[in-house]
């Protein structure tokens, strides 16, 4: 299954290189964005990330999916900030 956090863990691993530091930048454990993307990937059935790469590199179907996700998280984050503008 995913969610919306989801789509942040991969943007976050992707544009910093490393679990680590994706999951410090959002605020999340390593365990925590390792499993989340562990099962995205199981319900897209494609790895997304190469596995063990250091740093970490998308693999092919990574890397044209990526694109699609990025996107879709950027659109969730202008919802979100749309959403909470007339508060």
């Amino acid at each position: 299954m995913m969610n919306c956090r989801t789509l942040e863990y991969v943007v976050a691993v992707k544009e910093e290189g490393s679990l680590q530091l994706a999951a410090y930048r959002c605020n999340a454990s390593p365990s925590t964005v390792s499993s989340q993307i562990t099962r995205l990937e199981n319900y897209l059935g494609v790895r997304i990330f190469e596995q063990r790469a250091h740093p970490a590199t998308l693999s092919a179907k990574g890397i044209e999916l990526f694109p699609l996700i990025a996107d879709a998280w950027q659109k969730i984050r202008q919802l979100r900030d749309l959403a909470r503008s007339g508060e």
